[in-house]
């Protein structure tokens, strides 16, 4: 009885070790998804959302703001880390444990309105011009395997606007939701960037993945908070505050 007793109590024990272990929660400065406030803390939908899914954890951790390629070198080869919001590629299928969808990006090609004598309307096309992309990204790694070589790359959309705005380069490639915003945070008139051509074949989804070397026990308990607050309609209303309109489950 006591041996039985003795199990059971370590079985309780393994199962609520993973909330004691020291989880890492990293991502980037990606309007409106995630950024800094005035505060420097973390906020935006994908913060909220992740809160959300740490609190049913019942994981205490504080989510940091970290450049992308550091953040993504420390999530490929560390234990126990969360990193959002990732685009989920089949590159990266295999080397990370995935958690759950924040929302879909939308990609297009950006220009100043003022270039009427710029336009594009197919793949094939755009490669014949200068394009400014953020490196160490979805979108850098995309462009390079469609055969674009004419690439100039930024740290942040911020940077690559400035050059655009100095015809550093022709079009920038971005993600709407996330350039519209940080465009309405930099000094450019909203009005002096359009866009121009539609990748539409690589419309991407982001998500929350956690590093390969974690503990699968970790993994389960974040995927089952996860679907809870999907449940529950927090992901929901999260979106309707953060995004005016929710995407599809």
């Amino acid at each position: 009885m006591a041996l039985r007793l003795l199990l059971l109590l370590w079985g309780i024990l393994l199962s609520h070790s993973v909330v004691a272990q020291r989880i890492t929660v990293l991502t980037e400065d990606l309007p409106p998804y995630q950024y800094k406030d005035e505060l420097g803390d973390a906020t935006g939908y994908a913060v909220a959302l992740m809160d959300a899914v740490l609190k049913q954890a019942k994981i205490n951790s504080k989510i940091r703001i970290v450049p992308w390629a550091r953040g993504y070198n420390q999530a490929l080869n560390q234990k126990n880390v969360v990193l959002f919001s990732m685009v989920r590629t089949p590159e990266r299928e295999p080397l990370f444990k995935w958690i759950g969808e924040v929302d879909q990006l939308h990609y297009y090609l950006y220009k100043l309105s003022s270039r009427k004598d710029l336009s594009v309307s197919s793949v094939a096309e755009a490669r014949n011009y200068r394009i400014g992309v953020t490196k160490v990204s979805f979108e850098h790694d995309t462009l390079l395997n469609l055969g674009f070589s004419r690439l100039t790359t930024g740290v942040k959309y911020a940077q690559l606007l400035d050059m655009l705005a100095a015809n550093r380069f022709d079009f920038l490639f971005a993600s709407q939701g996330p350039l519209e915003e940080v465009l309405k945070e930099t000094k450019h008139d909203e009005s002096s960037v359009e866009t121009d051509f539609h990748f539409k074949q690589i419309d991407q989804k982001l998500y929350i993945a956690l590093s390969k070397k974690s503990d699968e026990a970790l993994a389960k308990k974040l995927r089952s908070a996860y679907q809870t607050v999907v449940a529950k309609g927090i992901k929901h209303q999260l979106q309707l505050q953060w995004l005016k309109s929710p995407i599809h489950q």
